[in-house]
């Protein structure tokens, strides 16, 4: 029962944690086993969790799928312009624009 408090200690209280920590497991289920073996019990025991934690998150094995795929699609995409948020920032805003301003006056 020792194990089983050490492991309800881990820092998942926050349910981005927990749901970080939910995929990098899928991950490792599916490159350990296979997609096909990817199921939510199989997730489950590898992340730690109780099972009920991963419905809190994902109805079904299709739907953490999808949450990989756009995970993975969003690190692919950071990867390809990782200063965009910067220079979104740095630009006008369409407002600026809109109200004719310009440079110097």
């Amino acid at each position: 029962m020792a194990t089983e408090t050490a492991d309800s200690a881990k820092p998942l209280d926050h349910p981005r944690a927990q749901r970080l920590s939910i995929l990098a497991a899928a991950r490792r289920v599916m490159v350990r086993d296979g997609a096909s073996a990817m199921s939510l019990p199989a997730v489950a025991a590898e992340a730690g969790v109780a099972p009920e934690i991963l419905n809190g998150h994902f109805e079904n094995a299709q739907e953490l799928l999808l949450a990989l795929a756009a995970d993975d699609l969003a690190s692919m995409a950071h990867a390809m312009h990782p200063h965009a948020a910067a220079e979104d920032a740095a630009a006008p805003d369409d407002a600026d624009k809109s109200q004719g301003a310009r440079p110097g006056g």
